[in-house]
């Protein structure tokens, strides 16, 4: 009987080195793939953030294009009212000036 406990001892201790390296298995193979699937998470949470970053380099890049467009329209603009007051400013002069002579040349007559 003593050989018989003794042998199932032995086979319970052969079954429980199995069960725990069976376990030991399973957990490392979890491990792993976690491991795994974190990278690839991750991976994929890096693309997608740079993806974001160029969309929004992109959006800036195209609002200082119009801000450079909208700037170069107004300097353009102003260019032009000024050009324009000028001329306003000497035909008012010119307008005046002759507007003097016909006055001395009828207060003349």
């Amino acid at each position: 009987t003593e050989e018989m406990v003794g042998a199932m001892e032995e086979r319970v201790m052969i079954m429980l080195k199995g069960h725990k390296e069976e376990v030991q298995a399973s957990v490392d193979r979890s491990a792993r793939e976690t491991r795994d699937l974190l990278g690839s998470v991750t991976e994929g949470r890096r693309e997608e953030l740079l993806e974001r970053e160029r969309f929004q380099q992109s959006l800036l890049e195209e609002s200082r294009r119009q801000y450079d467009e909208w700037e170069s329209l107004s300097k353009d603009v102003r260019r032009r009212v000024d050009d324009m007051d000028a001329r306003s400013t000497r035909a008012s002069g010119e307008a005046i000036s002759k507007t003097d002579a016909a006055i001395g040349r009828i207060q003349g007559d």
